[in-house]
């Protein structure tokens, strides 16, 4: 499936680029005074919570291998808040570059980072993954078919809300386009889920 390749290629990107840019961090780190070092150091292992994300995601989409994908529509609220990040990011890469000697490491996870955002906030990537067995999401969370009861779709054609859940409980919650909604839905139902009103 085409779609398939967006999230395959920022997955492998993110993986290498965040393994790099850790190393990069740690040995940057002694170089530099007690808090700069330390806030370096936590920065390090931030990148290596992303790769660990990366990696999930990616066994994931090994293991799911979907047959259909729900493409995300985000509120407004989402894109300001991920437009904020952005753009406190871009600050500490230029005040980290503009520093008598520049912090390239910090520079570079920066930019990186900023990137990850914008790819998971903006849509570029589908919300939801269903295969054969499983449903799985962005970050490689993902249920069997067989732990899940039930599915709701609401809203309208361009912003719809898909939930899947099992008793009083929701597993999983997507804002997506309203007519991936309703396909993942029909396919829900052929997977033995039962439509809650």
């Amino acid at each position: 499936m085409r779609l398939l390749w967006r999230p395959l290629l920022l997955h492998l990107g993110a993986t290498a680029f965040f393994a790099w840019a850790g190393w990069r961090l740690w040995l940057e780190a002694p170089q530099l005074r007690a808090w700069q070092m330390w806030t370096e150091r936590a920065l390090a292992v931030a990148s290596g919570l992303l790769v660990f994300i990366s990696i999930r995601a990616l066994v994931a989409l090994a293991v799911t291998w979907p047959s259909a994908v729900v493409r995300g529509r985000r509120t407004s609220g989402d894109y300001l808040s991920a437009l904020g990040a952005v753009l406190v990011l871009a600050f500490v890469a230029v005040r980290a570059l503009g520093e008598s000697a520049p912090r390239h490491a910090l520079v570079a996870f920066s930019i990186g980072f900023a990137v990850w955002v914008i790819a998971v906030t903006f849509d570029l990537l589908p919300r939801l993954y269903l295969g054969e067995h499983r449903v799985s999401d962005m970050l490689g969370r993902g249920t069997a078919y067989s732990a899940l009861e039930w599915f709701q779709v609401s809203g309208g054609p361009r912003r719809a809300v898909l939930e899947v859940g099992r008793a009083d409980r929701v597993v999983m919650r997507a804002r997506a386009i309203g007519s991936d909604a309703d396909l993942a839905g029909a396919l829900l139902l052929k997977k033995g889920l039962r439509e809650r009103q």
